[in-house]
């Protein structure tokens, strides 16, 4: 084989390869406190824009780590703003799959964000420990001419990180200077001084029943 003739095959095999790596679906490294849940942007950068009408991947999850799931056992998501003309099929062993609402809509621009999942950290898994969570069986459906086609993607990954379960306690000190933050879902304690014999008075930043007052 000529010298000529070898880099030009060369230079196919190259440009190949950049188009089928152009083309990505994945999702950034993400740390998760023990026992509780976040959300997670699943990710497309795409060597053309408005050229692909669908797509499809798999979460491989390991154990310990979930997807929040809704009362049937579908994973719950959410479609970003600008990806939302498409039909999705979610199967319960985390499948994601999207159609077009018609045939003008394509995923838009190059890159952005698909769809946001939440996924879950048992409280069993150690603080400090990394999982490995694959993306698989990843499709774009592309448009050409009059007629799709399919082009299947590498398979990739990303790592959970398991964090030290968030704090959820606030103490309301009366000697204290700063206003506490905003939160939902926390155990308040109140460190205030009662006198014996004598009336006191306490201002709580939030409602309580007679019940909850007599406990």
């Amino acid at each position: 084989m000529g010298m000529k003739k070898f880099f030009y095959y060369v230079a196919i095999l190259l440009t190949f390869v950049g188009q089928v790596n152009a083309n990505v679906i994945n999702v950034e490294n993400v740390t998760i406190p023990q026992g509780e849940q976040q959300e997670i942007n699943v990710l497309y950068s795409l060597d053309k824009a408005d050229a692909y009408s669908g797509y499809a991947f798999k979460l491989i999850m390991p154990t310990g780590i979930s997807t929040v799931k809704d009362k049937d056992g579908y994973p719950v998501y959410a479609l970003d703003e600008n990806n939302n003309g498409f039909n999705m099929n979610v199967t319960a062993s985390d499948g994601f799959g999207a159609l077009p609402k018609n045939a003008s809509v394509t995923i838009d621009g190059t890159s952005g964000i698909l769809l946001t999942l939440t996924l879950q950290a048992d409280a069993s898994l150690e603080v400090g420990s990394t999982h490995v969570v694959n993306i698989s069986s990843i499709m774009l459906t592309e448009k050409v001419d009059d007629s799709q086609q399919s082009v299947y993607l590498e398979d990739v990954s990303f790592i959970v990180t398991i964090s030290e379960p968030t704090d959820k306690h606030i103490l309301l000190d009366e000697n204290g200077t700063t206003a506490p933050a905003a939160a939902t879902g926390v155990d308040v304690r109140v460190k205030r001084t009662i006198k014996a014999d004598e009336w006191s008075t306490i201002c709580l930043p939030f409602a309580m029943s007679e019940a909850q007052c007599k406990e």
